[in-house]
């Protein structure tokens, strides 16, 4: 297990530093070839877009857990699952729900998420044609979420290293056609057709890569319900959690965006991918082990993943602290010699607090991710905790103009909620004795 935790690694750490690497060049080229106002259109398109997380309110993360539950059981020989009949009913049920999710997406989610952009963007002033590039953009969005739906339950199946070598080629996908469309000039459009090209790239290497598990599936007549109630059970607990996820970090552009304009928008956007990146590429010894975490605990070998994830959870801290001390003084290096590309980033308190809630994020989202393996959600009101104090403060200090001490709003909701998660992991861990 502990060779296939290590390859797993390798392949989300690699998809992540295309994501960070690539990430910081259009970090870098966006405020070198998009004005202010069209940096803040660029970040806050993706903002509204990361309404996907209402949407999907932790339904994927589910499919991942049952999917690597059932999966643990199973094997793929020859197009064929081979294992008990009721775990294969039980994943073939698991799939059917990926497909009428997808359904449900494309008649609902696509059009209500072009509606919301629109309204928000209509009332800015600020001259920028958005109209088309948001259409374009929604119309990509949307087919990487329904990659994501599928990948996800691909993960479960014992697929984390492949699975995530599909995203590391969508993610260099993006980065190619953004960059490239940016430098010719294109503007707003180089978003939208780079994540367009990302998921057509991803749908393809999908249907290539796992069609010998996408047949055993299609093929597979029998079907379990239970599975479905089962997941339902505790989805009303994910969906709570997800939702109120949406209000911690993904919706503050957007709220900057609607209380001062699209150049502070765009500054907050653009900090705020900055450490999201960091985050990711940190968080990815929890994001490689999650899978191995399911499967471990479906097995019963309960010493071994608490073994496992405190190990893990220590290096993603580590790690965000060493990333943070080498990019933070990099932003104060460009903000005094280089100020055009500096003043394009927060800085001062603004940057300070940014950091400090995402080090928290680290510690409140590794251990819910341990205790999720145990197809249990005892953190959904830490979240709903976060993001309504996040949400109040931050709309409290965009009313009162406040730009410099704006982000003291989510820093807060995460202060609440780190204290709250570690009471209840403290509860939990004492109760893993039942295991």
């Amino acid at each position: 297990m502990q060779k296939i935790i290590d390859k797993n690694y390798l392949s989300v750490a690699s998809n992540l530093l295309i994501k960070l690497g690539g990430g910081a060049v259009l970090i870098f080229l966006v405020p070198l070839f998009l004005n202010q106002n069209d940096q803040g259109f660029w970040f806050t398109f993706s903002s509204v877009a990361a309404l996907t997380t209402l949407v999907d309110m932790g339904l994927t993360t589910l499919l991942l857990q049952f999917s690597a539950h059932e999966f643990a059981h199973l094997s793929l020989k020859q197009k064929r699952l081979l294992g008990p009949e009721e775990r294969i009913a039980r994943i073939s049920s698991l799939f059917s729900m990926c497909i009428k999710f997808s359904i449900f997406v494309i008649l609902i989610f696509l059009p209500l998420l072009f509606l919301v952009g629109y309204y928000l963007f209509s009332f800015s002033d600020s001259g920028v044609e958005w109209e088309i590039p948001w259409a374009i953009y929604v119309f990509s969005a949307t087919v990487v979420f329904l990659n994501n739906i599928f990948l996800s339950f691909i993960e479960g199946c014992d697929s984390v290293s492949e699975s995530h070598l599909i995203r590391f080629w969508s993610n260099v996908t993006f980065v190619l056609i953004g960059s490239i469309l940016l430098v010719q000039g294109l503007g707003l459009y180089a978003l939208g057709f780079g994540t367009l090209g990302s998921g057509v790239v991803g749908g393809v290497l999908i249907a290539f890569k796992k069609k010998d598990l996408l047949s055993a599936l299609r093929l597979t007549r029998k079907r379990d319900n239970s599975i479905r109630h089962e997941l339902l059970k505790i989805f009303k607990k994910y969906a709570v959690t997800w939702g109120s996820s949406y209000f911690i970090f993904p919706i503050i552009t957007s709220i900057s965006f609607y209380f001062f304009d699209a150049a502070f928008a765009g500054k907050v956007g653009i900090t705020l991918a900055l450490f999201r990146a960091i985050y990711g590429l940190s968080f990815a010894w929890i994001t490689s082990s999650n899978a191995g975490f399911n499967m471990l605990v479906s097995s019963g070998r309960i010493k071994e993943v608490h073994f496992d994830f405190t190990r893990k959870e220590k290096l993603s801290v580590i790690s965000f602290v060493a990333l943070c001390l080498l990019f933070l003084p990099f932003i104060h290096f460009l903000q005094m010699e280089f100020p055009d590309l500096g003043e394009r980033f927060l800085g001062g308190w603004s940057i300070v607090f940014l950091a400090a809630s995402w080090f928290l994020a680290i510690l409140v989202n590794s251990k819910s991710t341990f205790v999720r393996a145990f197809k249990k959600e005892l953190f959904y009101p830490v979240y709903l905790l976060a993001g309504f104090c996040s949400f109040l403060f931050s709309v409290f200090l965009g009313f009162l103009n406040y730009e410099e001490y704006f982000l003291i709003g989510n820093f807060l909701g995460m202060v609440f909620a780190t204290i709250l998660t570690y009471k209840i992991f403290r509860r939990f861990s004492l109760g893993m004795k039942s295991y």
